[in-house]
C-alpha cells in the first residue's frame, strides 16, 4: 500500500499562483526542468513577462519553460517505454521451456505480466506519438505573446489564441 503525504491541498497548489501583481516572486506548483528544483514566478518590464527561477538560478521565460517541460516529458515517456520493453524481454526469456512438463505458477504469471508488459509498452508508443508540444509562435511577430494578463498579456495557463 502507497501512503502519500501532503503538506498542502493539491487543489490549493497553482502552476501559476492567480496574483503576480505585487512585484514579489512567487513559488510555483512546478518544477524545474533542468535540475527538478520549485520554481518561482514574477513579472519583469512593462509588459509584464512571466519569467521563471529555481533554487540555483535556472531561469526561463514561459517559451523556454514549455520546451523545457516538452522535452523532459518526452525523455521520461521514452525512457518509461525502454523499460516496459526491457521487462517485457527478461519476463518473456524467464518463461522458456525448462521441459519439466506443465508451466509453474511462476512462469504463468512472468507470461501473463510479460503479455501486459508489451501491451503497456505500445500504448505509450501511441502516447508518443501523439504528443505534440504546443506551437509557440508569437501571433505577432517582433512582440511576446507571454505577457502577464493584467498588463494585456495572455493568462497564466492560456495560450495565444488560434486564428
Amino acid at each position: 500500500m502507497v501512503t502519500r503525504t501532503f503538506l498542502a491541498h493539491p487543489e490549493a497548489v497553482y502552476a501559476i499562483p492567480p496574483r503576480l501583481d505585487d512585484g514579489a516572486a512567487h513559488v510555483t506548483g512546478l518544477s524545474c526542468p533542468d535540475c527538478g528544483g520549485v520554481l518561482k514566478v514574477e513579472t519583469e518590464g512593462r509588459d509584464a513577462v512571466l519569467v521563471f527561477e529555481c533554487r540555483i538560478g535556472h531561469t526561463f521565460d514561459v517559451p523556454e519553460l514549455l520546451a523545457g517541460k516538452e522535452e523532459r516529458l518526452e525523455e521520461h515517456l521514452w525512457a518509461a517505454n525502454t523499460l516496459l520493453e526491457e521487462l517485457a524481454e527478461l519476463l518473456t526469456d524467464l518463461t522458456q521451456e525448462n521441459g519439466h512438463g506443465e508451466p509453474t505458477a511462476a512462469i504463468r504469471a512472468f507470461r501473463e505480466r510479460a503479455g501486459r508488459a508489451k501491451g503497456n509498452a505500445a500504448a505509450l508508443r501511441v502516447v508518443i506519438r501523439e504528443s505534440r508540444p504546443v506551437d509557440l509562435a508569437p501571433a505577432d511577430p517582433g512582440k511576446s505573446a507571454w505577457g502577464d494578463p493584467r498588463a494585456g498579456g495572455v493568462a497564466p495557463g492560456a495560450g495565444p489564441t488560434d486564428p
